[in-house]
């Protein structure tokens, strides 16, 4: 009499995945964290350095977005290479990464020097001018240190090891704090620099980062078999280095796409005064730290997914992304009644200002409106990277934000077409409509490119 094996739990690839997702939350709060404390640092000053914070911070985020996105591919693919016992392959595409990221780095700097054009032709309060440029000149220091470590912590993450990254992201936290009272107060002989210190401390922490990644990779016993700093730097090679953009610049692509959207919308409201941009910019900071739970959940997924597909077992992979959207689910509702239960006294942490934290708790009610469409997209598309299908997943994302959401945000926003402008809240409510389709339509890929994946693997194997 033969026994049938029992079938799989309906969550038995929730516990890893959570093991993955929790150092890689911790680690995302560290860098929202350090946002936050630019913000306040930035706000203790006065309204205007706050405002000059939220411009400068909009218009280096996207770029260090694409960054993140660009090497979810290197992520990806060490993933593969992992699951698929072969760390040599995995050593390549990290090698070659960095090669890419090293000119990335620096033609950002370059492209972040020519912010002064972007202000004036966006109508930007002038008073906000100086700082930001003063921000945005430490920023080209930084830019490619940033650069360099997406690379290291795509690789470490694409193992599976992902505490690492937490723990050295947790001390470049504390370190913001300190080195914020230096550069914006002025202690330890130097002058007080107000916003423009947050940029100074911020291109600082992350040299920090980048270095003590790239020391640790090299010393730590797990990262043995990745051998990646062991046998000298290889040279750049044309075919692995046009592997990884290929995969990845439709990533990168879709994640600016998604982050510059906030970013305009930023800009666009600035000939609206310092007031406006304080509210929408404390508002856009505590969404950023709401979206960093599913955001860990799409980078546990992209590993999980592409270790089990590099392993050749797609019935774990398809299980590990439909308890992904579970588990997205499940946070995303819990921060949705968080942030419309206490958005009054979130605000107040930022400002005292009355005008100021009216704005921003109006906009809150927005944000708390699309966790749960902002966790569905993300982990959806997290799992698209697994699946290495990212060029749909980029026109999707093109169509939603910038087909949809940011030309409906302008109308409601900005003219009298549709109804009475409403400054702000008419962007927010392009956001709430954009980012749900973008949902819905990515929803729809996964599942096409899931069961295809498993109809080609029963074909092959089985």
């Amino acid at each position: 009499m033969s026994t049938q094996p029992n079938p799989p739990s309906r969550f038995d690839q929730l516990p890893e995945l959570v093991r993955l997702a929790w150092p890689i939350l911790i680690s995302q709060l560290a860098i929202s964290g350090m946002g936050v404390v630019d913000t306040i640092m930035a706000g203790s000053v006065s309204s205007i350095d706050l405002a000059a914070v939220a411009v400068a911070f909009s218009l280096w985020l996207p770029i260090l977005m694409f960054m993140v996105g660009l090497f979810s591919a290197t992520s990806s693919l060490v993933a593969h290479a992992w699951g698929a016992n072969d760390p040599s392959t995995a050593k390549l595409h990290t090698i070659q990464s960095i090669w890419i990221a090293v000119a990335l780095g620096i033609t950002s700097a370059l492209l972040v020097t020519q912010a002064p054009i972007l202000l004036k032709a966006m109508d930007i309060d002038p008073s906000v001018h100086p700082i930001v440029i003063a921000y945005l000149d430490a920023m080209v220091l930084g830019l490619p240190a940033a650069a360099v470590y997406q690379v290291l912590r795509a690789s470490s993450e694409g193992t599976g090891h992902s505490k690492p990254v937490m723990q050295i992201n947790l001390l470049a936290f504390f370190a913001n704090i300190p080195l914020n009272f230096i550069f914006v107060h002025g202690y330890l002989g130097m002058p007080a620099m107000g916003g423009a210190g947050c940029g100074w401390a911020t291109a600082a922490v992350m040299w920090m980062n980048t270095l003590a990644l790239a020391l640790y990779m090299h010393k730590a016993p797990q990262f043995k078999e990745l051998k990646l700093f062991r046998d000298g730097l290889m040279s750049p090679q044309l075919k692995a280095s046009g592997q990884i953009l290929a995969l990845g610049l439709p990533i990168g692509a879709a994640v600016f796409a998604e982050v510059v959207i906030f970013s305009i919308i930023a800009l666009l409201i600035g000939s609206l005064g310092a007031t406006v941009i304080a509210g929408h910019q404390i508002s856009m900071n505590v969404s950023a730290i709401t979206f960093m739970l599913p955001l860990s959940v799409s980078i546990a997924v992209t590993v999980q997914v592409g270790q089990r597909l590099g392993a050749k077992r797609p019935e774990e992979a398809q299980r590990t992304w439909r308890q992904a959207m579970l588990l997205a689910t499940a946070i995303a509702s819990t921060n949705a009644l968080m942030i419309y239960l206490f958005a009054w006294p979130i605000t107040g942490v930022y400002s005292d200002e009355l005008k100021i934290r009216e704005l921003a708790t109006g906009l809150l009610l927005f944000a708390a409106a699309y966790q749960i469409s902002d966790a569905l997209q993300v982990a959806a598309a997290g799992a698209l990277r697994g699946y290495k299908d990212t060029q749909v997943t980029m026109y999707i994302t093109l169509f939603a934000y910038w087909g949809v959401g940011l030309p409906l945000g302008y109308t409601l926003g900005l003219t009298d077409l549709i109804s009475p402008a409403s400054g702000p809240k008419g962007f927010w409510i392009s956001l709430l409509i954009s980012l749900s389709l973008a949902a819905v339509l990515l929803m729809w890929r996964l599942q096409h490119i899931s069961r295809k994946n498993m109809a080609i693997s029963t074909t092959t194997y089985g």
